[in-house]
């Protein structure tokens, strides 16, 4: 697949040579935490969750930051930013061909129709289609693939939009103006209220070619100094982590030794923290959902440096009360905010910072009873807002992944079946009547199984969750082919070895499967989607960083 640059395009895709086993980790796991959200050209990584990197930037803030960005500030006084309006959702999957080959030359006649759909454009154009139940309007949001199908399409709209205004208004890209896209958004650096006014007329009239729109009511405008209230937002909140999440290095020179000993200390002033964040937000008018995926991003990586530097100070100098402390601070921030806005992002990212102080607590053998008290806190604040959930609709899938973080604190910290079954918006009956109002989606079967896993005081759950799934199906029997949360549960479960031999039979029964094709599928690979074995929740939210694409 080669490479797609183009002038306006901020960031490009890069086929990326590790996911064909590089045999060298330059990018090991333990570095890479932090603010890089997907893969970069330039780094290899050893769990790599797509096929392609990208170049230049892998997030807005690295956008934001670049030389380009600010050289074009210095050609350019003006800024417009524009964003296309639901981009995946209203994208023309026929828009692929008429990119490709050619609108005029696909609609010439019925033959050239044809001959179109045998070319690249037309059968990406029929993948969309029929992975979406044959619409035309909108392509299916998360795959690697839909961010090409809609690069491709989006490249063919700034390629025509540069030529048009060079030859209908006789603006030169780079000297009367400068684009840049990222994914959906445009930047464009002007000295003319007059030019930006024909650039955005123009991107106007060839997005709705392909069926797309600005989403006007987004567009924002800005003067020198460039700079938007998220990026003043990030570069405050930089500085009031740095304030309150301190790790100092000191020198001991008390030692008869002749060199003085080096070590570290380690700070969290939490509730200044709490205040300070609060004011950043208010001052800078974002949400907390703006700014919490940076946030908690910067609070992993400060996470780290704290185990790392605690890992590096001398025996003598390792003071496992004053971490244990530190971590405790930084956990009532990341609770507080979350509590705030209870997103599944931000609950992969808390979950990721717990399982980094898990992992790191164990690794470095901090005492028992310092170490139970951030487990402890973590499982009460987990519990928390699990029992939240519960009393607001749709929240179920803001919290799974906390209940996995669950696991990971270790037995001392397991949750009752009743609890788990309240989470999971399960009702029981005074006469042991177990129901639910709406079936388990996926995500809920997955994490339940995944939780309770063959222990016997979660026998009952189990038996509730198998009885739910085969009603689910036999309900949706009339189109359990074509549904994809039925297909990935079923492949699932027929791995799972903590559901019923039983189950799995009347599941196969939908698919009138033979008795050779059910077996092929149980046998074909250790695992589909869940790995139900060797589960480990670090390297799995290590693999999920990678897919954050957007």
């Amino acid at each position: 697949m080669p490479s797609f640059v183009r002038p306006f395009v901020g960031r490009t895709l890069h086929k990326s040579g590790g996911v064909l086993g590089a045999q060298v980790r330059l990018y090991k796991s333990s570095q890479s935490k932090g603010r890089d959200t997907v893969e970069e050209a330039s780094k290899e990584y050893e769990n790599l969750g797509s096929y392609f990197s990208y170049k230049s930037y892998s997030n807005i803030f690295k956008f934001y930051e670049h030389y380009k960005y600010h050289n074009a500030e210095k050609k350019f006084g003006k800024l417009l930013k524009l964003d296309v309006s639901k981009c995946f959702d209203s994208i023309y999957t026929h828009s692929m061909p008429w990119t490709t080959v050619g609108r005029s030359a696909v609609k010439a006649d019925k033959q050239s129709i044809g001959k179109a759909q045998k070319t690249f454009g037309g059968r990406f154009d029929s993948l969309m289609q029929w992975m979406n139940q044959g619409e035309t309007n909108g392509i299916v949001i998360g795959p690697e693939f839909s961010r090409v199908f809609a690069e491709i399409v989006l490249q063919g709209v700034d390629q025509k939009l540069e030529r048009v205004l060079a030859s209908s208004d006789g603006l030169m890209h780079k000297t009367h103006y400068e684009v840049f896209r990222y994914v959906d958004d445009y930047f464009i650096f002007h000295n003319n209220v007059a030019n930006a006014d024909k650039i955005t007329r123009h991107l106007e009239h060839l997005l709705k070619e392909v069926k797309l729109n600005l989403n006007l009511a987004k567009s924002e405008t800005f003067e020198r100094p460039i700079i938007t209230k998220l990026t003043m937002a990030k570069n405050k909140v930089s500085k009031i982590f740095a304030d309150h999440l301190i790790v100092e290095e000191r020198k001991d020179d008390s030692k008869s030794s002749s060199e003085p000993v080096k070590y570290y200390v380690f700070k969290a002033h939490q509730e200044r923290l709490i205040v300070d964040f609060k004011t950043v937000l208010v001052e800078s008018d974002v949400g907390y959902k703006d700014l919490l995926n940076y946030a908690l991003s910067a609070i992993e990586k400060r996470t780290l440096t704290y185990l790392k530097s605690y890992e590096k100070n001398p025996t003598s100098h390792q003071n496992s009360k004053q971490l244990t402390k530190s971590l405790i601070g930084i956990l009532e921030f990341c609770f507080f905010v979350f509590a705030a806005a209870p997103r599944v992002n931000f609950s992969v990212k808390l979950t990721r910072i717990l399982s980094s102080m898990v992992d790191g607590l164990n690794r470095l053998e901090v005492p028992r009873d310092e170490k139970q008290q951030v487990f402890k806190y973590a499982f009460d604040n987990i519990r928390r807002e699990l029992k939240n959930s519960t009393q607001k609709q749709y929240r179920e899938l803001e919290v799974l992944y906390l209940v996995l973080a669950l696991k990971k604190l270790g037995r001392d910290y397991c949750l009752l079946q009743e609890d788990l079954a309240e989470y999971l918006g399960i009702e029981i009956s005074s006469s042991g009547e177990w129901k639910r109002p709406v079936p388990l989606d996926y995500f809920s079967v997955i994490v339940a199984l995944q939780y309770s896993g063959n222990r016997k005081r979660f026998a009952d759950l189990r038996n509730f969750i198998e009885s739910n799934v085969l009603g689910t199906f036999e309900d949706r029997k009339a189109y359990v082919d074509r549904e994809a949360e039925l297909i990935l549960l079923y492949l699932d479960l027929q791995r799972c070895p903590y559901v019923s031999t039983a189950t799995k039979t009347k599941l196969n029964e939908h698919f009138s499967l033979s008795a050779a094709d059910a077996v092929s599928i149980q046998n074909s690979t250790k695992y589909w989607f869940t790995n139900w074995d060797n589960f480990d929740l670090s390297e799995e939210l290590d693999k999920k960083r990678t897919r954050e694409v957007y």
